[in-house]
């Protein structure tokens, strides 16, 4: 059967005022920094790459190739992508960067970037301000295998990762300065997390009987949005980044279907 595809809205961040969908059938959103861009997974048809628009709909153009490209993330700069995608013939997740991201028309492969002798695995990839990408994966160069939240730089060749959480189910990264926001089931139930890049400062910010999930930062970093279906209902909510004054901001306003532990909120000025 066909199955129900997520559509792309833009809101008042405060009350979810103001809403307009900016886009059918693609989800995963991320904004460029200062926002004059989305980056989407596109499920539409004869689109289901990744895809770049304006914030208002226009400009849409794919930018990818493999309909398995997802999760894409800018770099501070505003120039690169980082994603992941299970196009490699195992199947397994890796992530990509496109180091130059093509706002002509053209399309961009990606190239995945290197640990040891092997790509990264994992995905949900997320900048630093430092041209690092975190992510949620293992890495395989090491014994015994280390999994959660890894740091590796984007540039070419081989680096090597650093750990900055060790628990597998770690994952949703969103960084902000030497920070992390996270999402987490290591006690069982999705919460959000902060963490510093050199994995030092854990700190749970929320504790909900409901699933809270998929962090953003605001564009100041004094608070951090999230989902949560709290009272039974998906909704955005905020917590200053202390994790006090937990507050619902707005309704979703729709479900959320059984993956979506792989989607995103994106939070622009």
């Amino acid at each position: 059967g066909q199955q129900a595809a997520y559509d792309t809205y833009l809101a008042r961040a405060a009350d979810g005022g103001d809403r307009r969908l900016v886009l059918t059938e693609a989800h995963q959103p991320a904004f460029s920094p200062g926002g004059g861009w989305l980056a989407l997974n596109g499920e539409r048809d004869l689109q289901e790459n990744l895809l770049i628009v304006r914030p208002n709909g226009s400009g849409l153009q794919e930018i990818t190739e493999h309909t398995e490209d997802g999760l894409p993330a800018w770099s501070p700069d505003g120039r690169s992508l980082a994603f992941s995608s299970t196009r490699h013939g195992d199947r397994q997740s890796r992530i990509y960067v496109i180091d130059s991201v093509p706002i002509g028309g053209s399309k961009a492969q990606g190239r995945p970037l290197k640990v040891g002798f092997g790509d990264a695995r994992g995905h949900y990839p997320a900048w630093t301000a430092g041209g690092q990408v975190v992510y949620s994966g293992c890495d395989y160069s090491t014994t015994p295998v280390r999994c959660g939240l890894l740091l590796l730089s984007a540039g070419p060749g081989p680096q090597t990762t650093s750990q900055v959480t060790d628990h597998p189910g770690d994952t949703a990264p969103a960084v902000y300065g030497s920070r992390i926001a996270f999402m987490s089931d290591r006690e069982g139930n999705w919460q959000i997390y902060l963490v510093n890049l050199d994995g030092s400062g854990l700190l749970q910010l929320t504790d909900s009987p409901a699933r809270d999930a998929l962090p953003t930062w605001s564009p100041d970093g004094s608070k951090i949005a999230f989902v949560s279906d709290e009272g039974g209902v998906w909704a955005v909510w905020a917590v200053d980044d202390d994790g006090s004054n937990r507050r619902k901001l707005f309704d979703i306003g729709g479900s959320l279907g059984p993956d979506w532990p792989q989607e995103r909120i994106s939070w622009a000025p």
